[in-house]
């Protein structure tokens, strides 16, 4: 009998997606970027959430969530709309590396907060202006700032570096252990979330308050 294959973990990865790669040349040489996204009717639809590596929602306690969508592997243009910063934003981005940070700004406390951290800032209303975000006209402000994540990482200091691995991903063969879910529901605040299962696409579609 030939001997049982033990899983083993692949040379290389993309870092935020768990990727298996075939060399580390790959992985782009860049720091990751994370932008704040409004999750409200008169913000959507939003761009660029399909194509972040990762996005986290946040309860802002406005009754809205509010997305940090995370950009390494691959970019959007346009990517948007863009709002304000939060506290918290630190808390949860500090572990990907002194990470770009694009923001429409925030009030004082947010501000001396996110400047005393280890994230790069790049802040609308503290100097990186409509040369490098624009508006477009739709829904009006404050929900129509975008950019492109090409014209942020332009903005990547010298010293960068690029995201860590942030989760344990599973091996070749491997397979979870757990209930099967076809469908998942979440409430943030007062946002509705179902998470519904695609076979034909192989990963879950999300839904908001009934709508997809």
């Amino acid at each position: 009998a030939s001997e049982l294959e033990v899983p083993s973990e692949p040379d290389f990865r993309m870092p935020l997606t768990g990727r298996p790669l075939v060399s580390a040349g790959e992985i782009p040489n860049r720091p990751a970027l994370a932008v704040k996204i409004p999750n409200n009717r008169k913000a959507m639809p939003q761009t660029g959430l399909n194509e972040a590596d990762i996005v986290f929602e946040q309860i802002i306690n406005d009754g809205v969530t509010r997305f940090v969508a995370v950009f390494h592997s691959q970019g959007s243009d346009p990517v948007g709309p863009i709002r304000s910063g939060r506290a918290q934003d630190v808390d949860i981005l500090t572990n990907l590396d002194s990470p770009l940070f694009a923001w429409s700004g925030g009030n004082d406390g947010v501000t001396g907060v996110v400047n005393n951290s280890s994230l790069v800032s790049l802040n609308y209303v503290r100097g990186f202006t409509d040369a490098y975000y624009r508006r477009d006209g739709r829904g009006g402000a404050p929900h129509n700032l975008f950019s492109s994540t090409d014209t942020l990482w332009g903005f990547t200091p010298e010293d960068f570096a690029v995201p860590p691995q942030l989760f344990a991903y599973m091996l070749n063969g491997e397979t979870a252990v757990g209930d099967r879910a076809s469908s998942i529901e979440v409430e943030l605040d007062s946002i509705r979330v179902r998470w519904d299962f695609d076979l034909d696409v192989g990963r879950y579609l999300r839904f908001q308050n009934g709508e997809p």
